[in-house]
């Protein structure tokens, strides 16, 4: 039913949210401090490719940054380099059907 009305998951839609979170904080479209992330040096991929952030403990895991990091560095360049916010959901949005 959910791929005849074209739905997405809940678990989409919350990796969504979290994406466009990272968006508007790495562009600086909100005032949050990026200090938990940092650019990586490894430059395969998009020019935005952020550090994994090493963590032992599980609820840090789980925590925003390092849970969005992953799903963030594996987005096409062309996502990441949006010129807007609305140009950035409709790439993730495609990327994630894809």
């Amino acid at each position: 039913m959910m791929k005849e009305l074209e739905w997405i998951t809940l678990e989409q839609r919350r990796l969504i949210a979290q994406l466009v979170m990272m968006y508007r904080i790495q562009y600086r479209l909100i005032d949050v401090t990026s200090d938990y992330t940092t650019k990586s040096h490894n430059f395969r991929g998009h020019p935005v490719t952020l550090q994994q952030i090493r963590t032992r403990v599980k609820p840090h895991e789980d925590s925003f940054f390092s849970a969005t990091v992953t799903p963030w560095n594996r987005l096409p360049a062309s996502v990441i380099t949006a010129s807007s916010l609305d140009a950035f959901k409709g790439g993730v949005l495609e990327a994630l059907q894809a």
